[in-house]
């Protein structure tokens, strides 16, 4: 994965990204912390299992057509409890629908994004996206704590190649770019989840639900 812009863990291939961002090295380096100094390759895999198994931690019984979308004027500021209330609790609305049906519901600036990047040989096309909804430094100081950032992960099939991503990360270096929506839009969701800490261990610290 490469860390465009920052968190949520996606850890995008650093390498080009690394030198047009030193936001991703920051990133890169806590997830190592966070993994234990795991391998790269590890680290992804983990992370990307994690956000796979995020259907699990919604009971089989929780129907999404009985959870209407709410108002981000409802949550009095909550933005943790907006983005989950209504992108994970309700992500079987969204699943292989494009990611442009998210863009016209969320309702809250996206701040910062990062993009989760697949390995060749068995794999060139981009895995996810990890949208931030504050600063990365703010989301970088919350990992400190252990305090569950403000961000959304979300798991794609996506047509877009990794080179394709990396090109536009290259080009568009802002946090979260005005050509990103329109660039992204087309990319069909499989799973949206949040991060949070398993206190009991240090190496399964990241887990998404």
């Amino acid at each position: 994965m490469c860390w465009h812009s920052d968190i949520n863990f996606s850890v995008v291939e650093y390498d080009s990204c690394l030198t047009t961002n030193m936001k991703i090295a920051t990133i890169f380096l806590l997830l190592l912390f966070l993994e234990c100094k795991n391998s790269h390759e590890n680290t992804e895999e983990a992370n990307h299992k994690a956000r796979t198994s995020a259907d699990k931690a919604v009971p089989d019984t929780l129907h999404t057509h009985e959870l209407p979308y709410r108002k981000w004027k409802d949550f009095n500021a909550d933005t943790l409890n907006y983005l989950v209330k209504n992108f994970v609790d309700r992500k079987t609305y969204y699943k292989n629908k494009p990611l442009s049906v998210f863009f016209k519901d969320i309702e809250i600036p996206i701040v910062d994004y990062t993009t989760d990047f697949s390995y060749p040989p068995n794999d060139k096309y981009l895995h996810g996206i990890t949208l931030m909804f504050e600063n990365y430094v703010v989301v970088y100081n919350k990992f400190q704590t252990k305090k569950v950032p403000n961000l959304l992960v979300v798991d794609l099939k996506g047509f877009l190649t990794n080179e394709e991503v990396r090109s536009f990360l290259i080009k568009y270096k802002q946090p979260w770019p005005k050509e990103a929506k329109l660039f992204f839009d087309k990319q069909l969701v499989n799973d949206i989840g949040i991060i949070k800490y398993n206190k009991k261990k240090v190496t399964d610290s990241l887990l998404v639900h």
